[in-house]
């Protein structure tokens, strides 16, 4: 039988009535022995879990592969949610509006119209946060697909990367949505001034939504915002300092889900 036809196996012997169940396809490894995560679910509600190993039979190897399988699944699991969901947007969309107004100002080279000038610094700086989320974000999912994936072993290496993903990514979602809710009010004085002198004409129907949902989910940004208070609280420490703090402020979530595995724990009991 093969391994995975054996994990399988071993998954369903903790699968109630009506439940799915999800199989971390990465174990982390403890003395050749590899111990993995299972989510039972029923109706999309998480229902139980299980740590499972084909060789691995000491419960104290079991309490140690939990905490690592706990820390990475969530962090990963972040990195593809939110961050893959913000990367799903294109450049080209900022492009799109920052193209035809550098146009229109090289051909009115002595324009004092300061709207244009200051939005348009402004839309460079967003799509230039913004290509950086989706660079970092290709780099993760390749690394994923060609390490994690290929592998299906994690190692405290990867746990360490990941989380290094995670808080880059944070804090250049804080700083993208934190410069466009201070800058509000210029964002619409951009829209109004691109109407005004028709250069929307130059700009793609879909780019135009784009700026439109843009100002729309700004008025959110407040509220928004609040989910970064902890980024906001490190901006005064060094990248080295900020990156420690962040590390401890994810492993300290998981935790907190590792005490909701814990009491829904299967297999092993009692540990």
């Amino acid at each position: 039988m093969m391994e995975v036809e054996k994990l399988i196996k071993e998954v369903k012997k903790y699968k109630r009535l009506f439940e799915d169940y999800a199989l971390n396809p990465f174990s982390y490894e403890i003395n050749g022995n590899k111990y993995y995560l299972v989510t039972y679910k029923r109706k999309e509600v998480e229902t139980g879990y299980a740590v499972i190993s084909l060789e691995g039979h000491l419960k104290d190897e079991y309490l140690q592969a939990l905490p690592k399988l706990v820390l990475f699944s969530g962090a990963s699991g972040n990195i593809f949610r939110e961050i893959g969901s913000r990367a799903s947007v294109g450049p080209e969309f900022f492009t799109d509006i920052i193209n035809p107004v550098e146009e229109y100002l090289k051909h009115h080279i002595n324009s004092s119209n300061e709207t244009l000038i200051e939005g348009l610094k402004l839309f460079i700086d967003l799509r230039k946060s913004h290509i950086e989320s989706i660079d970092l974000y290709k780099k993760y999912e390749k690394f994923y697909d060609s390490k994690i994936l290929k592998e299906n072993v994690i190692s405290d290496n990867d746990i360490e990367y990941t989380l290094e993903v995670v808080f880059k990514a944070d804090m250049l979602q804080y700083n993208h949505s934190s410069s466009v809710y201070k800058n509000i009010k210029l964002l619409e004085q951009f829209r109004d001034e691109i109407y005004k002198i028709n250069l929307d004409k130059k700009i793609p129907n879909e780019s135009r939504k784009f700026l439109k949902g843009m100002l729309q989910y700004s008025e959110k940004l407040g509220n928004e915002l609040k989910k970064f208070e902890f980024e906001k609280s490190i901006q005064s420490l060094t990248t080295e300092e900020q990156l420690t703090k962040k590390k401890i402020e994810v492993q300290k979530s998981a935790a907190e889900f590792q005490e909701k595995v814990m009491k829904n724990l299967r297999h092993p009991l009692n540990i």
